[in-house]
């Protein structure tokens, strides 16, 4: 976790310098795990972003417009209650741990000044919220935690608030050069004697120090030669020192080959060499606000869009097993031509069956008067039989025109759910899925639960250029994919979706201009790139003028026909940028 108790003691004085004296003016929840406070400061207004999602637990200013839920959580209510006029007073750590406490100047219900505190523990998966009173008693908490789901402190309306336990730990802040004797007398690697001495650090800063020290982060304790034990009582002098003087150097190291953000820390981080590159910045906020960005709205991504995944799994299976109930059905249909001639047969046979038999035999005259035996029930004339026969013969013929139409919209039915899930895998942002919850809203497979509000930001069309220069425009779902076909394109433009199999729409804008073989090829590949057989090593793909291309009347999104086309088989990838 590199948002340790050292990166934190800067942040809360970062804080704390520029919002004591600040109003709350709003309080709002974005998320389950995250409080948004509106304040009011003499250099203009800040957001105070308070997080507590396992993984990206983090207490910041943002100006990162969020979207709100049209009915506030209990615990945003609580907050608006208790801290809507009151100023910040501080922002400090009570202890060399992970807790980050906000003291308000607030007033009570008979308008007298009372203390209000708001507390972000960041412990992992055991990171919280809670707003307490100034005896300490907890009004309320983010999450509520009872022993029946833990073995630790109880997080719950009306009790005391239990600090976090301190580790039996000398504090990092406190190390220096006397500590060499006992930390290299181990068998440990380096780094792991100093994670177990001293506490207020995450792995990065001891993994820095033992390379600073040996060169490696992976060097024992105990085989230090003097050069190396130089060092690290000098990494032991300077980096602590920085603690205690206020010397905050915020860096972050992205790795160079996939720009993955690899970890963060107070002072610069060498340890990463050239696989690596490092970013610093000016302030302490600045390094969180950008280092967590990516990762909350990841989160957010990843929470929608598994909701909407859940939908179309559910809705896909109770359609295939609607669908299975309705294909006995259709089978059971094609036995109408057997009852129609068992009825006609015994209609013309009457005086060979009696009431009370059970079966009759007599010759069939549609297949060379073979014997051809007629079950029948007993309770029953033999001209009552005949007419259930007909009846049944009615029913049956009647059911597999019925049935069969249905079997045929429940193919239709998974076949487009098929294409939604495909457009949810490549969805980029949270206003992406939005997008296709409204899309299922509107093609009626999701209720609209919802209130009206405001929604994630919506992109375009996927935007890509040819080598030749001519724009390619792809859909990201089957509400664009209409968009670019319908709306968008002119009749000179080049139209592809790939043969047989679900994809994206694309549209290459001629612009007046002839489309060169060259562009073509690159559109079809991005095409395959966006469509079921993305994994394949060649995928072929059908285009044609988009006046080939037709929309049919009531047809779902994404659906249309087409003719007059040529085909081409491609490797799905996309065009290089330059």
């Amino acid at each position: 976790m590199a948002l340790d108790a050292c990166y934190l003691s800067f942040l809360a004085k970062e804080l704390n310098e520029r919002l004591a004296g600040a109003r709350v003016d709003k309080v709002y929840q974005p998320g389950k795990d995250e409080v948004l406070i509106h304040l009011r400061e003499q250099r203009g207004r800040s957001r105070l972003l308070f997080c507590c999602t396992p993984n990206c637990a983090r207490i910041t200013l943002t100006e990162k417009e969020v979207e709100n839920p049209a009915q506030p959580p209990l615990f945003c209510m609580v907050l608006r209650k208790h801290l809507i006029g009151a100023r910040v007073e501080r922002v400090f750590l009570p202890a060399f741990e992970r807790a980050v406490f906000v003291e308000f100047d607030a007033k009570n219900d008979f308008f007298e000044p009372v203390k209000k505190y708001l507390v972000l523990e960041i412990l992992g998966r055991t990171s919280n919220l809670l707003l307490l009173d100034e005896q300490n008693k907890i009004i309320d908490a983010i999450r509520h935690v009872d022993l029946s789901v833990t073995t630790g402190r109880q997080m719950l309306p009306g009790l005391f608030y239990e600090a976090v336990v301190p580790q039996e730990k000398k504090p990092f802040a406190e190390a220096s050069a006397e500590d060499l004797s006992a930390l290299i007398a181990t068998d440990l690697p380096l780094w792991k004697a100093v994670m177990d001495t001293y506490s207020g650090i995450s792995p990065i800063v001891a993994r820095e120090i033992a390379y600073l020290t040996a060169g490696r982060t992976d060097a024992p304790a105990n085989g230090l030669t003097p050069n190396q034990k130089d060092q690290f009582k000098k990494a032991l002098t300077e980096i602590p020192a920085r603690l205690r003087e206020g010397n905050c150097v915020p860096c972050a190291v992205r790795e160079e080959a996939t720009g993955k953000w690899l970890d963060f820390s107070f002072f610069p981080i060498t340890q990463y060499g050239e696989a690596a590159e490092t970013h610093h910045y000016e302030t302490p906020i600045a390094l969180i606000e950008d280092y967590y960005e990516k990762s909350a709205e990841d989160i957010r991504l990843k929470q929608k869009t598994r909701d909407v995944e859940l939908l179309l799994t559910r809705t896909s299976a109770r359609i295939e097993r609607t669908m299975r109930v309705r294909e006995k059905e259709l089978e059971e249909g094609k036995k109408a031509e057997h009852y129609r001639i068992c009825g006609e047969l015994l209609q013309s046979n009457l005086h060979l069956a009696k009431t009370g038999m059970t079966k009759v035999t007599v010759e069939n005259y549609y297949d060379e008067c073979k014997p051809f035996e007629i079950l029948l029930r007993p309770d029953k004339t033999p001209q009552q039989n005949a007419q259930l026969y007909f009846k049944k013969y009615n029913k049956a013929k009647t059911s597999a025109r019925v049935v069969a139409e249905l079997v045929k919209r429940d193919k239709e039915d998974l076949s487009y759910l098929d294409s939604v899930y495909l457009s949810l895998c490549d969805c980029e942002t949270s206003g992406d899925v939005d997008q296709i919850r409204e899309e299922l809203i509107r093609t009626g497979f999701c209720k609209n639960k919802r209130k009206n509000g405001p929604k994630g930001q919506i992109s375009g069309p996927r935007k890509f250029m040819s080598s030749s220069g001519f724009t390619i425009l792809v859909g990201r779902n089957n509400v664009q994919n209409d968009q670019l076909t319908v709306k968008l394109s002119r009749k000179d433009d080049l139209w592809l979706h790939t043969k047989g199999i679900h994809s994206a729409h694309v549209l290459v804008v001629s612009g007046g201009k002839e489309i060169d073989d060259e562009t073509i090829l690159e559109a079809a590949s991005v095409c395959a790139y966006y469509s079921k057989g993305k994994n394949a090593s060649k995928v072929e793909v059908d285009y044609c003028p988009v006046s080939h291309v037709k929309k049919p009347n009531g047809a779902r999104p994404g659906m249309v026909v087409y003719d007059g086309h040529y085909s081409v088989v491609v490797e799905p990838k996309l065009p290089k940028t330059p």
